[in-house]
């Protein structure tokens, strides 16, 4: 089974997890495994940090994306809202 290039891993390497955690910030990522049973690091390749952890029994991938949120984030303005592409 051939391996997702930019993260090194493929479908065996994640247990059978159902279960995806999927943070932005790659340092959230460690701190969520940590809530997990029996965390280990799978991989840490740029942004991308994963763990493979179990929570209630049943497997769990934590990977970050590197895209994070800024923690200030508040709804959109009204003006902002006005900006959106429109739905067809």
């Amino acid at each position: 089974m051939e391996k997702v290039f930019h993260l090194g891993l493929n479908r065996d390497d994640l247990q059978g997890a159902t279960l995806a955690i999927v943070p932005g910030d790659p340092d959230r990522s460690a701190r969520i495994s940590e809530q997990l049973e029996n965390p280990r690091c799978l991989v840490r390749t740029r942004e991308f940090h994963a763990y493979l952890g179990t929570l209630s029994g049943q497997s769990v991938v934590i990977c970050s994306t590197g895209i994070c949120e800024a923690s200030d984030w508040r709804p959109p303005s009204q003006e902002q809202r006005s900006c959106s592409v429109p739905k067809t």
